[in-house]
């Protein structure tokens, strides 16, 4: 017997899986290669029953064909949640013909779906997590499974070590918290003998987990004002780890409050940045 939640998931999961189908072909035929990242990539990885609904479509493409893909997506005659995103940003310092070099296809219905190889992925979803400033706890559990069921020839070094020291020491820790909070695996691997979790990342994503509020974007909620306030509580002072992440920072240097600080700046500019980003999209 198939209890309600578990029904909600295969649901929503055969529902993403057509809506890849359909966008992957719809971006193909027009000539855009979209790269997809977690979602579907991630969950594959689940065992059964362990129920994760995919989320949104975040589907990469290369900055020479984001306008193109742009122009497409807006002509789907039904509404699929796509997250676009323009190349991999700060989600990953190697370069995107690199990656996309290094992706594999996966069949998913009669469709070739593009994903990063395994390590890569690990790497670009510890980054993504991390990011969020750990506020999604069910979310770790991608990382978490992404390494219990690695393949065998799996490359660690393939996967920690084609990024800096300071990326790297972010990709450990992501696969250490999985390793606290959910008793992921980490014996026979590289990071058996890596430090300790820094004290600070442990009590703020703790804090976050705590927290009932989630960050969401001020502009769908400017004509609320107690939402409103509540966001511009939530972002003064920034998440630590967020800012950290955002100001590609040091887990074991400097007080937080320097990148906190840092991030308040940064933040201003991204919004500019993404405002203009919006505006010509609009405009397509």
């Amino acid at each position: 017997m198939v209890d309600d939640d578990k029904r909600w998931v295969i649901i929503q999961t055969t529902l993403h899986k057509d809506h890849l189908e359909r966008v992957f072909k719809l971006l193909r035929g027009g000539g855009v290669e979209p790269l997809l990242i977690k979602g579907w990539a991630a969950v594959r990885h689940y065992p059964e029953g362990e129920g994760r609904t995919p989320g949104d479509l975040d589907l990469c493409v290369s900055p020479a064909q984001f306008e193109k893909a742009i122009k497409i997506l807006k002509a789907l005659e039904i509404s699929i949640p796509v997250d676009i995103h323009l190349g991999l940003r700060h989600l990953d310092t190697l370069p995107l013909e690199k990656l996309l070099e290094r992706s594999e296809l996966i069949r998913v219905g009669e469709s070739d779906i593009r994903i990063l190889c395994d390590e890569d992925h690990l790497r670009v979803m510890a980054v993504h997590w991390l990011n969020d400033g750990g506020a999604y706890r069910e979310k770790l559990k991608d990382i978490h499974f992404a390494v219990e069921d690695r393949a065998e020839d799996f490359d660690w070094d393939k996967c920690l070590n084609a990024v800096d020291v300071r990326r790297r020491r972010w990709i450990v820790c992501a696969i250490l918290l999985s390793h606290k909070y959910f008793g992921t695996k980490i014996e026979n691997t590289p990071i058996a003998g890596e430090k300790e979790l820094p004290r600070w990342l442990i009590r703020a994503i703790e804090k976050e987990w705590a927290s009932p509020v989630r960050l969401q974007p001020v502009t769908s909620i400017f004509i609320d004002p107690k939402r409103l306030w509540q966001q511009f509580r939530k972002r003064v002072p920034p998440n630590p780890l967020q800012a950290t992440i955002e100001l590609g920072g040091d887990f074991d240097r400097y007080p937080r409050a320097i990148y906190q600080t840092a991030d308040i700046f940064y933040r201003i500019f991204a919004t500019r940045k993404r405002l203009r980003i919006v505006s010509r999209i609009r405009k397509i």
